[in-house]
């Protein structure tokens, strides 16, 4: 196939399909046409070698159509030719690649277009035996209408995978490089590497890690050393209060009192029961009796 093939002005996707309309059965592919413009086709996956679809005519089909992939050595060596000139791989990841792209490829050997139907190997799961049947046909223009959008998903087609494509990345050491050093050398911020492929004979040679310690229970008490977190103090205000609260009716309170701060549990009885003792009653012991009572001194007297 000659540079002026590569880069005539029908387009990716007729390059593709004519050469196989022309050797294949003509009402098929027509037939094929108006399923591709249905929107029949559909989950179409494109691998190297290999593209799989699914066409849905009086059921489902199932489509496949290979074609041995470009070789790798060629395409490597093209993926690095274009990479060499910036302008060329940005127009190629672009999906715009310009005119030299292609010659590059064509010199290179990476022939990308069939130039007969039988130099493809197409299946289907439907029973007509026709070359090509409508599913097929109609796969093949939707081939066409992606190649003419992504001329990535072409490359893929015949055999570029990701790691070819990294290559476009690569300067093809053709010019010195911009900092001055010849093809070949190593430039400032090259860095001499061995494959870890033969360092995993020796990838640790650290020291046994420490021993873990043995999980213990915390105890927060050593830690107070200046005595419990206010929290505690201002917690035994509340407990009281809630103690000390009239109890609903029906319902008795426990007499356990709790001191607060700075005071004992015998103050906090004492002061109860002479808040809660009925008038005329005796008072505390050791307390002044009621008015109108005698008194132990009186009895004494009297006696």
């Amino acid at each position: 196939m000659s540079a002026y093939d590569w880069i005539d002005d029908r387009g990716r996707g007729r390059r593709f399909l004519d050469p196989l309309r022309e050797t294949g059965d003509g009402p098929r592919f027509a037939r094929g046409r108006d399923y591709a413009d249905q929107g029949r086709v559909t989950a179409v996956t494109i691998s190297p070698g290999a593209v799989r679809a699914v066409v849905g005519g009086s059921r489902p089909y199932t489509v496949t159509v290979h074609q041995p992939t470009v070789s790798h050595k060629v395409l490597m060596s093209a993926m690095r030719a274009i990479g060499a000139d910036p302008y060329l791989r940005e127009t190629l990841l672009a999906g715009e690649p310009a005119p030299e792209v292609e010659e590059i490829l064509d010199v290179h050997g990476a022939v990308l277009f069939p130039d007969h139907l039988h130099a493809l190997r197409t299946r289907c799961t439907c029973p007509d035996r026709g070359d090509p049947c409508k599913h097929v046909a109609a796969v093949l223009f939707t081939l066409a209408d992606t190649f003419d959008q992504d001329p990535l998903a072409l490359l893929n087609w015949r055999g570029a995978d990701d790691h070819v494509l990294a290559a476009l990345a690569v300067d093809s050491g053709d010019a010195a490089d911009p900092d001055g050093t010849a093809p070949g050398e190593p430039g400032p911020l090259s860095v001499d590497l061995e494959p870890l492929v033969e360092l995993t004979a020796d990838f640790w040679t650290g020291a046994e890690p420490p021993p873990v310690p043995s999980a213990a229970a915390y105890d927060p008490l050593p830690h107070w050393d200046a005595g419990p977190p206010p929290v505690v103090a201002a917690l035994g205000h509340l407990y009281t209060a809630l103690r000390e609260r009239p109890a609903p009716p029906g319902e008795t309170r426990s007499r356990t009192a709790t001191a607060p701060p700075g005071e004992t549990v015998q103050d906090v009885e004492s002061a109860r029961d002479v808040e809660t003792a009925p008038r005329g009653d005796a008072g505390p012991r050791g307390g002044p009796a009621p008015l109108g009572e005698p008194t132990r001194a009186d009895d004494t007297a009297r006696s």
